[in-house]
């Protein structure tokens, strides 16, 4: 399955035939693993609240604070899934917490990954069915 190559080449078809950008029309690729737009919709990604409204600007900080009954929240931002192993290895990362993912199937670099996961104090892991990880 060339997933990335198919949304690319469908998105060039949209708009070579003036199908882009217009009422009722466009590309809408659906991602492959469990629910990843739903996650990234609802702020499961470390830059982002839900609703892909950015943590570096103070007004969405502001409205995320007082909507979660919190005074202030901070404006860096979380870490990637790709930074775990250089985070862990320094003591950054003391936990992780993998829902509905697999990384020691599906990270480009399971060696690092797995000795990331050995450093870390706690590694908890929900899904629907048994993983590698």
């Amino acid at each position: 399955y060339q997933g990335v190559e198919t949304v690319r080449s469908l998105t060039s078809l949209a708009i070579l035939t003036g199908n882009l950008g217009k009422p009722s029309v466009g590309v809408n690729p659906v991602r492959g693993q469990n629910n990843v737009q739903g996650a990234c919709d609802m702020g499961a990604l470390p830059d982002t609240y839900p609703g892909y409204q950015y943590v570096k600007f103070p007004e969405n900080r502001e409205k995320f604070a007082k909507a979660w009954g919190v005074e202030s929240l901070p404006a860096h931002t979380g870490y990637r899934i790709s930074e775990l192993p250089h985070r862990a290895a320094h003591g950054e990362v003391r936990a992780a917490y993998i829902m509905g993912e697999d990384p020691l199937q599906t990270d480009a670099e399971l060696s690092a990954v797995r000795k990331a996961f050995d450093d870390l104090e706690l590694v908890i892991v929900q899904d629907i069915f048994m993983t590698k990880t």
